[in-house]
């Protein structure tokens, strides 16, 4: 299982610079790259092929793999946000609620093993909720502000299996915040000064942020993995230099 995530941190030299990270339960990987798509699908991503990736819906996610867990925590905040925009829809409070109820489920459930009467009775609440505001909307279909509650609409009722993944697989997470708390180190660096050290082009600053990705890598890993990270710092400075 992959724990992913994928953000846009930055407008340097004129374009975005995007970050990826995708982690499982002993290895960790940082990656960067100018495309949007090729933040997927460059080589030193494709090493972490998995059965199920857990990220926020993205549609270049979505041709990664197969199988799918889509962030219920993302769910959650969209959900909050729509419900504020457009309140006369009383779906969005109670789908709200839905996703909440899942992921206490999971986070308090023995093993994750959910008892199967209450996988049944959440897939009901699930459905009425959307059965709910497929009628809310027919009624009253959206004006232009609440365009983001449709189409989160849309989303819920057409990716319901990859929402609902992780209640038959229990080593399945139902949100990516694993993966989001490594993307803090970016967030806080930007924060405190705005960007990584610039060059004269982009390519060194590429090359600057590259290290960085590498080094995060290596260090989340090791902690993984239970080992010194100070005892790895060490062995990596010690490696022969690679001839230019």
């Amino acid at each position: 299982v992959r724990n992913d995530f994928y953000f846009r941190y930055a407008k340097i030299h004129c374009k975005l610079f995007d970050f990826f990270i995708s982690l499982d339960t002993s290895c960790a990987r940082f990656d960067n790259n100018d495309e949007r798509v090729n933040a997927v699908s460059c080589s030193s991503c494709k090493m972490f092929d998995a059965r199920f990736h857990v990220h926020d819906y993205d549609k270049t996610f979505m041709s990664y793999s197969e199988w799918h867990q889509l962030c219920l925590g993302h769910d959650y905040r969209d959900l909050k946000g729509a419900a504020e925009i457009a309140p006369e829809y009383t779906w969005l409070p109670k789908m709200r609620g839905v996703v909440k109820r899942l992921m206490d489920a999971q986070s308090s459930a023995l093993a994750r093993n959910i008892p199967p009467e209450e996988k049944e009775k959440l897939r009901k609440e699930y459905d009425d909720a959307l059965e709910l505001a497929a009628g809310e909307y027919e009624d009253n279909p959206p004006p232009v502000y609440a365009r983001k509650g449709y189409n989160l609409f849309l989303k819920l009722r057409d990716q319901k299996e990859h929402e609902l993944r992780f209640l038959d697989n229990p080593d399945v997470d139902c949100t990516n915040n694993v993966s989001e708390r490594l993307a803090r180190s970016f967030k806080t660096r930007l924060r405190a000064q705005g960007t990584f050290r610039e060059g004269p082009n982009s390519r060194e600053h590429n090359r600057s942020m590259r290290y960085r990705c590498d080094s995060l890598s290596d260090i989340e890993t090791t902690r993984m993995q239970g080992g010194n990270v100070w005892q790895r710092a060490r062995e990596v400075f010690k490696r022969p230099k690679v001839k230019k």
